[in-house]
This record gives structure tokens, C-alpha cells and sequence, in this order.
């Protein structure tokens, strides 16, 4: 059972680490374009 939870935990933690990203993008950009 807890490698079943582990490997549906995976694509949680990767789509959170995209979102993060995306926002830590649209944040640099905004920045840099407010600069």
C-alpha cells in the first residue's frame, strides 16, 4: 500500500513543481517587464 501511495503521490508532486515553475515565471517576467 505504500508504494501504490508513493506512485500516486509522483504525478501530484510533478504537477505541483510545474505550477510552482509556471507561476515562478509569470513572476520573473512581470518583474523584469516592471524594471
Amino acid at each position: 500500500m505504500n508504494v501504490a501511495r508513493i506512485h500516486s503521490d509522483i504525478p501530484k508532486a510533478s504537477c505541483m513543481i510545474k505550477n510552482i515553475m509556471s507561476q515562478l515565471w509569470i513572476i520573473i517576467s512581470c518583474w523584469r517587464s516592471c524594471r
